[in-house]
């Protein structure tokens, strides 16, 4: 629970810091903003991996606990 809050809290801080960027909500007027901001669209992406649950992220770790606890039963 707490790597999906993590995560969860990283994606919506993510969106509102492009929406005050752009002030649009299009996703064609994102483009080109990893040269604009390398280290947010960095943070961003380990974030978004993170929140699908690709390995050595919280959430691939979140889950395998998941499962192992699961399967102890």
């Amino acid at each position: 629970m707490l790597s999906h809050g993590l995560t969860t809290g990283g994606l919506f801080l993510g969106i509102g810091v492009l929406y005050e960027r752009r002030h649009t909500r299009r996703c064609r007027s994102t483009a080109g903003i990893w040269k604009q901001m390398p280290v947010f669209s960095g943070l961003f992406l380990i974030i978004v991996m993170g929140s699908a649950g690709l390995p050595a992220l919280s959430g691939f770790v979140a889950s395998s606990v998941a499962v192992r606890d699961v399967d102890r039963r």
